[in-house]
Formats: structure tokens, sequence, C-alpha cells
């Protein structure tokens, strides 16, 4: 009975999304007071897509009132990450709430394991705090690029991307260096360094191509290559060079990637005289970019006479 009740709790705020702001407002105000917590997210939810601004407190309210209760109340955690979220997007100025938001932990019963469903909170949480420039948002981070969950590990890497350099860049470059097992995390680690620290960055990564571990070496040479920084191109170059040829399809997506005109004179050379395996490589990179008609033209240019080259760049091309 309880259920059905909060079903039809759910299903009589649907029409408050289109319906005026004068008869919304105290629907929605009621569900946001209400005990019930997907409802008062579902309410939240509403409210911040329709910019009701003037339920701004309404949702600051109900956030503080779950972020005290037990998770039992909040199934999922669905009513806290919407009210969260909704928080954020009305640009509230409660930092207290967020910093509270990114501390917070729901355990849940998995198959065979407990899982934590409030990762996507911390993340948002933290978010705001850098909208907020609150002075604890890069220590939140530091935090968060330890948490448990991948996912909250990777949204911190990105949220430094927002921050002041001087403490994010230190923070990226020691979590690049030590680590981590999802990719997702050391990738958003490498866009927000460059986006922090573009040039002086470049440098770091190249140090990062002699990797002992082939998987940090990559992702490095692919950072460079998104950098889009014409310093990158020597060391990319030299370092495609020492490769075995097996090894060397990333390093020359990463040329592809830099787009620079060096990079591209280097991986023309390689399809024109380079081995077959390099060759096929270079035409591949070179593939995603055969919108642009000079680059298309080079690159059959470079391949006349190498039909397995030329339809390597074909296939590679976006459909």
């Amino acid at each position: 009975m309880a259920a059905r009740g909060t079903d039809a709790r759910l299903d009589a705020l649907s029409p408050l999304r289109t319906a005026p702001a004068a008869e919304a407002v105290p629907g929605l105000t009621k569900a946001l007071r209400g005990k019930t917590a997907i409802v008062a997210g579902k309410a939240a939810r509403i409210a911040a897509d329709r910019g009701l601004t003037e339920l701004r407190a309404e949702i600051e309210a109900a956030f503080e009132r779950l972020l005290g209760q037990p998770t039992k109340d909040d199934p999922g955690c669905l009513g806290k990450t919407a009210l969260g979220e909704a928080c954020d997007t009305l640009e509230s100025m409660r930092h207290d709430l967020f910093l509270r938001g990114t501390r917070c932990v729901h355990p849940e019963p998995g198959w065979g394991e407990t899982i934590d469903r409030s990762a996507g909170l911390r993340i948002r949480c933290l978010h705001a705090l850098f909208r907020l420039h609150h002075e604890d948002a890069e220590n939140e981070a530091a935090r968060l690029l330890a948490d448990a969950t991948p996912q909250v590990r990777a949204g911190a890497a990105a949220a430094l991307a927002n921050g002041n350099p001087a403490a994010g860049v230190p923070l990226l470059r020691y979590k690049i260096l030590v680590g981590d097992t999802h990719e997702a995390v050391m990738g958003d680690a490498f866009g927000s360094l460059l986006a922090l620290d573009p040039e002086g960055s470049v440098e770091f990564l190249t140090g990062l191509l002699q990797h002992p571990d082939a998987a940090v070496a990559d992702a490095a040479a692919l950072a460079l290559g998104e950098s889009r920084r014409i310093s990158a191109a020597a060391p990319l170059i030299a370092w495609s060079e020492d490769l075995l040829d097996h090894r060397v399809r990333v390093a020359y997506v990463a040329l592809a990637l830099l787009r620079s005109p060096a990079a591209v004179s280097h991986l023309l050379a390689q399809i024109r005289e380079g081995s077959s395996e390099r060759a096929t490589a270079a035409a591949r990179a070179l593939g995603p970019f055969a919108y642009d008609p000079q680059t298309d033209t080079e690159v059959r240019s470079a391949a006349a006479g190498r039909a397995a080259v030329l339809a390597a760049y074909v296939k590679a091309q976006p459909r």
C-alpha cells in the first residue's frame, strides 16, 4: 500500500513539468517538504529543469534534511542525488551542503557485496565546490582521488580542471605517477593536467613516454596528441621511431590527433616509405581526418601503389 501511495505521489508530480508556475510551485513545495526521499527528489528535478529559483531554499532544506537521515530512508540514494544536482543547477551558494555531499557514503547490499550508491552525488557536489571557488575544493578533490569507487576518482580528476593550477597541477601529476587501475581515471587526470598547464605539461608527459608500464606511456602519448601543442610533435616522432612496429599504432594516433604540420608530414612519409605495418598504422591514424580535402588528397597520393595501405585508410574513415 505504501509503495502504491508513493507511485501515486510521483505520478501527481508529472503534470507540474508543464503547469503554470503559479500552480507548479505550491505542488512542488509540498513534495519537497514531504517525508519520501524519492518524491522530494523528483520535485527537485522538475524545479531545476524549469529553472524555478524561487524553490532553491526549499530544495536546500530538503537536501539538508535527507543528508541527516539513515540510508534506508532513501533507497538507491535517488533522493539525495536529485536534490544535490538540483541545488547545483539552481546555483545554490550553500557550500556547507556541498561539502557534506562530497563526504556522503550510501552503502546498500548488492549481489554478494556492498555497493555505494552515492558516487554520483559526491562528484556533483565536488563540481559545485569548484563552481563556488571554495577554499577546500582542491582538498576535497585530493581525498576523492583516493576514493574506493573508480567513477569518483575519475570525477575528482576531471573537477580539478576547474580549479587553481598551483594546487591542481601537483595533485594531478602525483595521481598520474602513482597510477590507477582504471583507464578512465588516468584519462581524466591527463585531460585536466593539460587544461590547467598546457605548455608546462608537455615536458612532464614526454618523460612518461619512457614509462615501464606501456599503458601509462600510451596514455601520455594520446594526451600529448590531444594537447594540440606544436612542441609535442618532436618527442612523439622520436618516441614512435624507437618503438617496435607492433607498438607504433598509438604513437601514430597521437600524431594524427596533434594535427601539426610536422606530425602529419611524418605520417605521410611512413605511408609512402615505411614498412607495411607502419604504413598501414599511419594510414589508419589519418583515416578519421579524411573529411579534410587536403589530408585526403595527401594520403591518397602518398599511398599510391600500396593498395593494402590505401584500403586501411579508407576502412578507418568514419561512416
